[in-house]
């Protein structure tokens, strides 16, 4: 008999992602689920279900129960085909199904008696929509999706589309009110995310490489914990038993882009053609036994035409206001007569340089069957990256002589050892050790100067409101050993089904252990220290420099900073730390129970248990903490039929010590440090002493010495004494609660969803979040709250300097709400429309550690206990140094609409995708600097009393920046090339389409002085309110094109 296929209306299809974890164990696995009946409507126990996918070893056999229901679980992602099978019915299949990372996918089938038939097999579309076994808010983007509508098919381009997420104030993705630092990455189960920089460092995938990617708003079940934000996590592809793989080249060029005004007046459109060659191949090593995956990228080294940001061309001299002293300054060496042919370095503004980078990467997967229904794969990722003509250190401090830019050598890499087993029909096991290594040598600066120590530079800025300007480094580092950021998990999770007759339960029962360690070595140079000095002079036509000195007698004397630190004296800190690795442990145990009571109502609670362990790099325990974190979620099925579900939940997220955290007060090399005076050199006369001769000449005080000479810590501590005016020891001045924990977030959400037949769907979500025992910074200039610092070395006096007190406050919050609205439209069977819209508010007194301008978590001070006894004292309200108000991650509109197009031609297919977004402005504070009064007179060997603090005007983010909306688009398209060929592909992404250029931003800078104890004017800044591109960039970006070209075999 001819064998023939009809299509046939899906009675139920349900998508639910289990979730991915954030810091945690992931379950990178999915479930299959369903019913299978006949036209009746009642059960066929009788059936098999069949499982078939190129990402089973074989296919998979189950027995419907008595009441005709069936389970697959430990299924990898991928595309399945689900066939049910039954003596005397004709047997019915779903294709394409798909099951993406941790996804839980339920399919009822409908079987029809043979005499009843009107074909062999009836076949049905597999249609998505959520199961009412969800126990998470989520987003899936499957590889092919990414491919359609995102220039970026990874990470980023998912978090962009995904609701309730927003890119915060320094560019990285936050969720649903969370801090950047609390947005964590996953690749096959290994968190990347750097626990102490809060950003993902390094490279740990490429997109040809990704099966799938997940965007998890909201973790319900007690298995995922350790963290108050949100996560993003992928999955690689494996190997099957056939033989495939790729070749993609990607190109872009800045020149192909359109400018705005920033990138046409500073040129940033120039520079080389960039391309990037990516490359995978998989298959069987032993068929159905024994796969593997490789992807490599071939980048060419590139290289790049940036530049070195440094101040204005100006003579680089601090003034003194003593006219004498000033004089002999300016006219330099040869007043003095001992030097000729030097005039003050006068570094230049802005200037350009190629910069070289070299990567090399790779990652492979093993997947092995050990025996039916038992799986162990092994991932694992390495990658190197050398940048030449690297600053020093940190690559934003300003760089002012090629010969001190060298290179700097990154590497990282990921190591995930994963179990699967099933143990019976109804008991499910999976286990996991996951390891993230990250190692950066920073560039070694100019050899001609040693490796002693570094050398910063500071010049006039006579605007009349900024004394002080740090122009950068010019000299050296000397060497800076590697740190290290890395860390390690083992998990365990036993997940069970239990059918108590009319209900029935889901349970997860797992512990994990969680590792980070942060190795921190000497950073400048041999002697680990840093000097400061006033400006430079040069020899002409020479490398040869001379820097001016005075002998320090004290801050705010000729000029010197404040705190004394800066000023034609020169000052050198001395670190006395030790090297070390510090580490955090966690210790988790967990109980889940989804009870699904009848085809109406289901209930999940859980608890979670986290012990955590904090250990200094001698292995003190500095602080311990143990948190129960109780989940709960009630759904309602009005119709008992998937298709209208209302949820609540109620639940407590905790979060963990991080490093960024713990690295404020643990033991370091940087750690501990004096700060030590100029104190002069050969007969040196204190400053503006009259008859203080060189060479006949008046010198006043001043010498001019070379570079040994002015990091010789001999001349701060000789023939005129020891003079420290600064010293630290983190380990002394702060001072730990007894009981200090991690901030956890309470978090209540409402939402209701319609499923259709078809697949598409529409959700709306109401979400409140609450974070509380927020880490606080307390600290007052007052005498119960000086600490000792000693001298190491025993030169000098004992030092005091006021106490930082670290504990959770219950005066600090942060508090988010939003309006979730997503749904997917399926207009044709070529067309398709998704969308969402966030309305969300976030506000607070306290920004919990986040930073507006790096990812690194902010430990200073915080604004409610900076000084609060004084300015309580002065009179000060609360709203001018701690207000509530918009917090810096605050976004109240975002919206995305995607309109996709999926074309048949021929035996290929071209896709067209139109990405619309919306973006609210975001948040800024009007604030300054205002004089602090009313603090105790600095005691003798006191580090310096602050004078200054941050008003608000107008509280906290009460203005915003412009909004921002663009159009993007995206073709692309897969052709055979013939039969037994390969598949040619590529596509052309085109951002701005339109080339709708926005004033996005403006100059919102302040006035940072005060007169005569008197604040100035907040608008006295001139260029306030205006868009100067030699200023910053306060546009969008003009359009910009990438283009891919490929083969698939």
């Amino acid at each position: 008999m001819r064998r023939h296929c009809s299509f046939a209306q899906l009675t139920s299809v349900a998508l639910v992602l289990a979730t991915g974890s954030f810091a945690w164990s992931q379950q990178a696995t999915g479930q299959l689920t369903g019913e299978v009946r006949d036209q009746a409507g009642a059960p066929v126990p009788r059936a098999r279900i069949i499982l078939s996918s190129p990402a089973l070893f074989s296919p998979r056999t189950l027995q419907v129960s008595p009441k005709g229901e069936w389970r697959a679980v430990g299924l990898p992602p991928g595309t399945y085909r689900i066939q049910a099978l039954a003596d005397g019915f004709v047997g019915s299949e779903a294709r394409d199904v798909r099951l993406g990372l941790g996804a839980s996918v339920s399919q009822n089938l409908q079987l029809k008696a043979v005499a009843a038939a009107t074909a062999t097999v009836e076949v049905i579309e597999g249609q998505q929509e959520l199961d009412k076994n969800d126990t998470k808010t989520y987003v899936n983007f499957s590889a092919d999706k990414l491919e359609a509508v995102s220039v970026d098919r990874g990470f980023a381009g998912a978090a962009n589309l995904t609701p309730g997420v927003n890119l915060g104030a320094n560019g990285y993705f936050a969720v649903r009110g969370g801090t950047t630092m609390d947005t964590a990455f996953r690749i096959n189960g290994t968190d990347i995310q750097d626990d102490y920089q809060g950003s993902v460092v390094g490279k740990y995938y490429i997109e040809d490489n990704i099966e799938d990617v997940q965007v998890m708003l909201s973790p319900l079940n007690a298995r995922f914990g350790r963290n108050t934000g949100g996560a993003v996590n992928a999955v690689t592809k494996s190997g099957s038993n056939t033989f495939a793989g790729s070749l993609r080249a990607t190109v872009s060029k800045a020149s192909w882009n359109a400018s705005n005004p920033f990138t046409s007046a500073n040129h940033t459109q120039e520079g080389p053609t960039n391309r990037e060659y990516q490359f995978t191949v998989s298959g069987p090593i032993i068929r159905d036994r024994l796969w593997f995956s490789l992807g490599t990228i071939a980048t060419p080294a590139s290289t790049e035409s940036a530049s070195w940001s440094a101040v204005t061309p100006t003579p680089v001299l601090q003034r003194t206001l003593n006219a004498n002293i000033d004089g002999v300054l300016a006219a330099g060496p040869s007043a003095l007569g001992s030097a000729s042919g030097y005039a003050p370095q006068m570094f230049p503004g802005i200037h350009f340089y190629n910069q070289q980078t070299k990567e090399s990467y790779y990652d492979g997967k093993l997947t092995g069957q050990i025996f039916d229904n038992h799986t162990l794969e092994v991932s694992y990722v390495r990658r190197t990256l050398d940048i030449s003509n690297r600053g020093a250190w940190w690559s934003d401090v300003p760089i002012l002589r090629r010969a001190n830019a060298t290179t700097q050598k990154d590497k990282n890499s990921a190591l995930n050892v994963n179990y699967r087993g099933i143990l019976s029909s109804s008991t499910f096991l999976e286990a996991g050790f996951n390891q993230k290594l990250w190692s950066m040598t920073p560039p070694q600066g100019d050899p001609a100067y040693g490796n002693q120590g570094a050398l910063y530079v500071y010049g006039d800025a006579p605007t009349g409101f900024k004394q002080y300007n740090f122009l950068g480094a010019p000299f050296t580092y000397g060497t800076a050993p590697r740190e290290e950021r890395n860390n390690k998990h083992v998990w365990a999770n036993l997940n069970a089904f239990l059918d108590a007759g009319t209900s029935k339960h889901e349970l997860d029962l797992g512990f994990e252990y969680y590792n980070t360690s942060h190795v921190e070595g000497t950073q400048f140079g041999a002697d680990n220290v840093i000097a400061r000095v006033g400006g430079t002079y040069q020899q002409a036509g020479t490398e040869n420099y001379l820097f001016p000195t005075l002998i320090w007698t004290g801050t705010n004397r000729f000029g010197q900073s404040p705190n004394g630190r800066i000023g034609i004296a020169p000052t050198l800190r001395t670190y006395t730390g030790k090297d070390g690795t510090s580490k955090n442990d966690s210790y988790s145990a967990y109980l889940n129970d989804n009870w699904t009571i009848n085809a109406h109502w289901q209930v999940m609670g859980g608890i979670r248990v986290d012990a955590q362990r904090v250990y200094d790099i001698d292995g003190a325990r500095l602080a311990s903490a143990t948190e129960i974190s109780p989940r709960f979620q009630v759904r309602f099925d009005l119709g008992g039929d998937n298709k209208r579900l209302v949820t609540l939940t109620a639940a407590r997220f905790g979060g963990d010590f991080t490093t960024a955290f713990t690295s404020a007060f643990v033991k370091s090399a940087r750690s501990a440090y004096t700060g030590f005076g100029w104190s002069g050199i050969g007969n040196q006369a204190l400053p503006g002493t009259s008859g203080d001769l060189v060479n006949g000449a008046q010198a006043y005080g001043v010498r001019f010495v070379d570079f040994a000479q002015i990091m010789n810590p001999a001349n701060y501590t000789g023939n005129n004494g020891a003079t420290a005016f600064e010293a630290w020891d983190s380990s002394k001045v702060y001072k730990l609660a007894d009981n200090l924990k991690p901030s956890h977030m309470d978090e209540i959400t409402l939402g209701y969803r319609r499923n259709f037949d078809n697949g598409d769907f529409a959700r709306v979500t109401a979400v409140y979040r609450q974070w509380k025992q927020i880490w606080a910074f307390s600290t007052d200039y007052a005498a119960d709250t000086m600490v000792a610092i000693e001298d190491p070395s025993g030169r000098l006096a004992t030092q005091y300097t006021p106490r930082i007190d670290v504990f959770n406050s219950s005066d600090l919050y942060r508090r988010y709400t939003d309006l979730e609205f997503e749904f997917k439209q399926t207009l044709s069977r070529v067309w398709s429309l998704t969308g969402s819209y966030t309305y969300g508010r976030l506000v607070g007194n306290a920004e919990d550690g986040q930073s507006s301008s790096s990812s690194f978590r902010d430990t200073s001070t915080t604004a409610y206990y900076s000084q609060r006894r004084a300015l309580t004292a002065m009179g000060v309200p609360e709203s001018q140094f701690a207000p509530s108000g918009r917090l810096m991650n605050d976004q109240s509109n975002r919206g995305r609409l995607v309109l996709l197009a999926t074309y048949p031609v021929g035996k290929g297919t071209v896709t067209a995708s139109w990405v619309l977004q919306y973006d609210a402005g975001t948040t800024w504070s009007a604030t300054n600097q205002a004089p602090l009064a009313g603090l105790m007179p600095t005691p003798a060997h006191t580090v310096a009393a602050p004078t200054i603090y941050t008003k608000y005007w107008d509280g906290r983010g009460a203005y915003t920046n412009n909004d921002y909306y663009s159009c993007n688009f995206k073709l692309g398209w897969s052709f055979p090339l013939g039969a037994g060929l390969p598949v040619v592909f590529g596509s052309v992404s085109v951002q701005n389409l339109f080339n709708h250029i926005l004033q996005t931003g403006y100059d919102s800078g302040s006035i940072w002085y005060y007169s005569n104890g008197t604040n100035a004017l907040y608008v006295d800044n001139a260029n306030f309110g205006q868009a100067n591109p030699a200023v910053s960039n306060f546009w969008n970006d003009g359009r910009s094109y990438i283009g891919t070209l490929g083969l698939r075999f």
